[in-house]
């Protein structure tokens, strides 16, 4: 009886192993889903990627950016629209500076995104929503 008692414990107890805490339990899809979107990120700061969104709070199409695009005319969101004038938010997953123009070739109101920093909806920067043509 004491023996079952004990067992049972341990399969909730966590394990420490060389310095970090390791769950006794397997891990759920979503677990491993976790940890490869942790995985895609830290990919994304040492490469620099900008991620810019069809709609606010990260919806609709996206669409990765690695470097500067003078003229969003002939690029397009992962669902096939253009991405000229039409970015509601954006994720800056890098250890840069990215900045958004309202125009292309880098003219007109600019709004600044700093590394490691997101905004769920571009409506009250400097650029606005739906209105950003470059980026570097």
């Amino acid at each position: 009886m004491r023996m079952g008692r004990i067992a049972a414990l341990s399969i909730g107890i966590a394990t420490l192993t060389a310095g970090a805490v390791v769950p006794a339990v397997a891990h759920s899809s979503e677990g491993a889903a976790q940890i490869r979107q942790t995985q895609s990120d830290s990919g994304d700061r040492a490469r620099g990627a900008l991620w810019l969104y069809q709609n606010s709070h990260y919806k609709g199409g996206k669409k990765k950016i690695t470097s500067k695009d003078a003229n969003f005319r002939n690029n397009y969101f992962s669902n096939g629209k253009s991405l000229n004038d039409r970015v509601s938010s954006v994720k800056n997953r890098s250890s840069k500076a990215w900045r958004l123009y309202k125009d292309a070739g880098y003219h007109g109101p600019s709004t600044k995104i700093l590394p490691n920093h997101q905004l769920f909806n571009l409506r009250s920067t400097n650029v606005g929503n739906d209105a950003a043509s470059s980026v570097k």
